[in-house]
């Protein structure tokens, strides 16, 4: 704010108010320990100062580093699509912990698979020691699966990737969608089947040469099919359906 205010940029009301209403709820609940990430200190520390302010004891703030996303650039979060949900399945979560970049092997370890100190240094020893990263990723992915979704989940979901992925085979639970035989325009089939949620995003999809159909890519947002019964779409890395014609 500070330096904003001394360049002459525009401050809004709400960025101001925020600190001010997030140190409040310190004061409603009578907080002792408030948790956040280092981006947090700010608005934990304003808790602080509006505790002392209504003659409250201050809270303790304990900070942790943000978990890096899985773009490897930006913090984790569900508006830059670089996040993995609680709520995914195993096999997505598996998926894209395996798509981070290597420089985040040792921050996943730390800090979204519970890894202790002794683990931590081993992973650091094998990077160092030219260790092929996609083993560690492996195994990572599957520490994660497993704290959500137990052991078995996690041999599932790295059975399924690997076959996808390292064996070039398709999915054995992949749904099927119906539709009819008439031409229709791929972003389109895209969005109806589910595999993509908006056309943009299904446009994006098909820009990035993200989108085949019987193995074979997608040139043009324009492209249009003609379904055929049994024909396998994909999108991206791990979604798939079989078309069924009526």
């Amino acid at each position: 704010f500070r330096t904003r205010f001394e360049q002459g940029l525009a401050l809004g009301m709400h960025e101001i108010m925020y600190p001010i209403l997030q140190g409040y709820d310190s004061v409603a609940v009578h907080s002792d320990v408030e948790l956040g990430a280092t981006e947090q200190k700010f608005n934990i520390l304003c808790g602080r100062d509006m505790q002392r302010h209504f003659g409250q004891e201050q809270q303790v703030a304990v900070l942790s580093p943000i978990l890096t996303g899985t773009d490897g650039v930006n913090k984790m979060g569900k508006s830059l699509n670089n996040y993995i949900a609680v709520f995914d399945t195993p096999a997505d979560k598996f998926g894209k912990v395996m798509s981070i970049p290597d420089s985040l092997i040792e921050n996943y370890y730390k800090y979204a698979a519970n890894s202790d100190e002794d683990e931590l240094a081993a992973v650091k020893a094998e990077l160092a020691g030219g260790t092929n990263p996609m083993l560690l990723k492996k195994r990572l992915a599957g520490k994660i699966v497993g704290f959500y979704h137990g052991e078995a989940a996690a041999q599932d979901a790295q059975a399924a990737f690997e076959k996808l992925f390292s064996r070039k085979e398709l999915p054995s639970d992949m749904p099927d969608f119906a539709t009819g035989r008439d031409p229709v325009r791929v972003c389109k089939l895209l969005t109806d089947s589910g595999l993509c949620a908006s056309m943009g995003e299904a446009q994006r999809l098909i820009q990035g040469g993200g989108v085949c159909l019987d193995g074979e890519k997608v040139a043009s947002i324009d492209s249009e099919v003609e379904p055929r019964d049994g024909m396998v779409v994909r999108a991206g890395k791990r979604k798939f359906i079989r078309i069924r014609t009526s």
